[in-house]
């Protein structure tokens, strides 16, 4: 297979990651202050707390297999995925703005219901900005793809410490409707930029023209009448224990972070009295080691995968 002549658009991989960006936005500001929140305004304890933040994980076990089967089904003058990503991004930012109006209002009734509809919102939309990728980039070049939709995402994240560093309140009176409302904001409008720069419609016609031009058939549409259960026993079994071994690896990977990331803030700033400020300098510094192999890391799977077919 000769793909000399092309080559992974970056310009359009970047646009198509300004969506993971909006996500890691959310979730960023999500795990840093919602546990303070629920510790310092709600008088929750610590096994109640780690109970509500890890709603997102359960709700995600559910909700995301059905966004995206949903998704693959779409068809709309505006491609599958985007129609899905605004409205989600629109009701989850509104949902991080709730969440901090009903923290300055006490309403611990409120502040949950604007935490299940957000992560709702989150769970539905997330999984759409992960597919765009593929999508829209020809299979022998998604792992460099991947890297820098891994490094978008690591980049709002830091926007939202370097948010945090600025705008997160300290003392008695705290106050996180700024940070919160530059979070929903910023969601929205870089999402409405992926939309714009990305148009889905034109992208997948064009990744599909490249792969024929790589010698590779993409589907318009996934099949529908297809099972994961019968697509894995289908498999070479070789490639279905590989399978098998990097879907656990995902797994321990994504609980070991969650838990990190969950109770970080509040451990960081009750057991060592730091501020805010000086947690986010903290994550800004594991954020940028993380960006930094990124990129070489997909650029060598893809090589490595390269060398093997």
């Amino acid at each position: 297979m000769d793909n000399g002549r092309i080559k992974l658009n970056y310009m359009r991989t970047i646009f198509a990651g300004f969506g993971f960006l909006s996500v890691m936005m959310f979730w960023q500001v999500y795990d840093a202050i919602v546990p303070l929140i629920l510790k310092n305004t709600f008088a929750l304890g610590e096994t109640v707390i780690g109970a509500i933040m890890a709603i997102d994980n359960v709700s995600a076990i559910v909700l995301l297999p059905i966004a995206g089967v949903l998704s693959d089904r779409l068809a709309t003058r505006w491609g599958r995925r985007i129609p899905v990503m605004i409205p989600g991004t629109i009701l989850g930012g509104a949902c991080l703005f709730g969440m901090a109006l009903f923290d300055s209002l006490g309403s611990f009734a409120g502040f949950m219901i604007a935490l299940a509809v957000g992560v709702i919102a989150m769970g539905t939309y997330r999984v759409c900005t992960v597919s765009l990728m593929p999508d829209i980039t020809p299979k022998p070049f998604r792992s460099q793809a991947n890297g820098i939709i891994n490094l978008m995402g690591g980049i709002g994240g830091i926007i939202m410490l370097f948010a945090i560093q600025q705008l997160a309140p300290e003392g008695e009176n705290l106050n996180y409707m700024p940070l919160f409302t530059f979070g929903a904001v910023g969601m929205v409008l870089f999402v409405v930029a992926c939309a714009v720069l990305v148009n889905e419609p034109k992208a997948v016609l064009r990744m599909r023209e490249e792969s024929i031009k790589l010698g590779i058939q993409e589907e318009e549409q996934p099949p529908r009448d297809g099972r994961a259960g019968r697509a894995l026993s289908g498999m070479d079994p070789a490639v279905r224990k590989s399978f098998l071994f990097m879907l656990a690896t995902i797994f321990f990977f994504i609980a070991a972070f969650n838990g990190f990331s969950t109770f970080a803030s509040l451990y960081f700033t009750t057991m060592f009295g730091i501020s805010l400020a000086q947690f986010a300098n903290i994550m800004i510094l594991l954020q940028l080691i993380a960006i930094i192999a990124y990129l070489p890391v997909g650029c060598w799977q893809a090589g490595w995968a390269g060398k093997r077919r």
